[in-house]
């Protein structure tokens, strides 16, 4: 078997796989209806199944689609370890499924939820004031240019290349791209208050709390590091200060936080690379013109989208096969490791 056919073409392709793959190897199945986005193609949902014993006291949830445009990659992996696990005999560790934890965004081919806020920078206290992000601030014209090509855009985004060449790519990516709740059409923005993902993914994880001492979560994700290579993030061990990542708040996966349990719970964020970060990021820039430009030529509506799925998903057999036997890998290891944690 190709390890490219684990990956469906869209959101619904993928829904349909892995729902029929959950009956075939009979797990339970609860679809959890998105109230945010409707679709004549099918119904928009999350899916949530279930793999081991319900008496379990360990349970290690793997998640897909916080970002839609990376449900391509998150849902294949899913329905490998899907069919992996479910050939082994789970005994102490229950794994729980969350297929398409934004399936607006996973349906519109899109980074956000359908009102553009960023599910990974929207899991927060929003009764708390909300973080500043000035350098995101002075940059935002810049970066959510009105052109998408040609001089007027060379001179809207000379801010951006200046600022970079100025502080460093490194500067970019931990104080401009790591979430802001002033432009609410802007690049990751964080909103408000906590809306639909995060609510359901808060409500789900919720519903297993009463019977889970020890937990760990996979969230699984695109777009960062070099094509193929996963770099694992660990959440739940101090951050490297100079990461990416070390200064992103508002993620999903802190949504793990919240469940009383008899240790703290595993946050790991599986991040495979795609294409390098400034096509990555020239696509997301591409979306968000397009969402502030809704009225342009159908075609050209259809090459922005299709870049941007390329941008986070690459197609070929080779990177397909890394992927899945790094995931593989990985998983294994995270498994065993709360298999033997102590429950008393």
């Amino acid at each position: 078997m190709l390890h490219s056919s684990w990956f469906s073409k869209d959101y619904f392709e993928a829904q349909s796989r892995f729902d029929a793959a959950c009956a075939a190897k009979g797990l339970a199945v609860t679809a959890v209806p998105y109230e945010g986005l409707t679709s004549l193609s099918g119904p928009v949902q999350t899916l949530v199944a279930t793999l081991g014993p319900d008496t379990a006291r360990k349970r290690l949830f793997i998640m897909s689609g916080v970002h839609g445009t990376e449900l391509t990659a998150g849902s294949g992996l899913q329905l490998y370890l899907l069919h992996k696990y479910a050939e082994e005999r789970l005994r102490t560790v229950q794994i729980v499924f969350i297929h398409a934890i934004n399936p607006a965004g996973a349906v519109l081919m899109t980074r956000t939820d359908e009102t553009n806020v960023d599910p990974n920078r929207n899991y927060r206290d929003f009764s708390a004031p909300l973080p500043p992000n000035p350098d995101y601030a002075a940059l935002h014209e810049a970066i959510c240019i009105d052109a998408i090509s040609g001089p007027e855009r060379e001179r809207q985004e000379a801010p951006l290349i200046d600022y970079v060449e100025k502080h460093g790519l490194a500067a970019l990516t931990q104080k401009v791209l790591k979430g802001q709740h002033s432009h609410p059409m802007g690049l990751f923005y964080g909103g408000t208050q906590r809306t639909e993902p995060s609510r359901q993914l808060s409500a789900i994880l919720e519903s297993f709390a009463a019977q889970t001492d020890h937990a760990a979560m996979i969230d699984l994700h695109t777009g960062l590091g070099n094509e193929g290579d996963l770099e694992l993030i660990n959440f739940h061990k101090p951050q490297d200060p100079n990461s990416p990542s070390s200064l992103v708040e508002g993620l999903m996966i802190n949504a793990m936080d919240e469940l009383p349990m008899k240790a703290p719970a595993r946050k790991y964020i599986f991040e495979f690379g795609t294409k390098p970060f400034w096509h990555v990021l020239e696509a997301h820039r591409r979306d968000n013109w397009l969402k502030r430009h809704p009225y342009v030529a159908e075609a050209t509506a259809r090459a922005i989208k299709e870049y941007l799925k390329n941008a986070l998903f690459i197609s070929s057999e080779a990177w397909c096969a890394h992927v899945v036997s790094q995931t593989r890998d990985t998983t294994d290891k995270i498994l065993a490791e709360l298999n033997a944690a102590v429950t008393s």
